[in-house]
């Protein structure tokens, strides 16, 4: 995934939950079931957060790690 893939996806992230939350609070429902659903779609938030970031972590760490074999890869030849 690209940067600009990522900045895409957290737009389409960040664009859901405001419409989630303008759609809750404006919806016709309880005080405790419109806490309810906020909590619980903030749970979901959170674990996809969580999972995107461990995402981009892993890919940091393998393009670390694939930039640092080239430059080993370089010191090598020159010896």
């Amino acid at each position: 995934m690209s940067e600009k893939d990522t900045g895409f996806f957290a737009g389409i992230v960040l664009g859901s939950a405001i419409g989630f939350l303008l759609g809750v609070l404006f919806a016709p429902a309880s005080g405790e079931q419109t806490r309810k659903v906020i909590k619980d779609k903030s749970e979901e938030l959170t674990e996809d957060f969580k999972f995107k970031t461990q995402e981009l972590v892993d890919r940091v760490k393998d393009s670390l790690k694939k930039g640092s074999e080239k430059v080993q890869e370089a010191v090598d030849e020159l010896h």
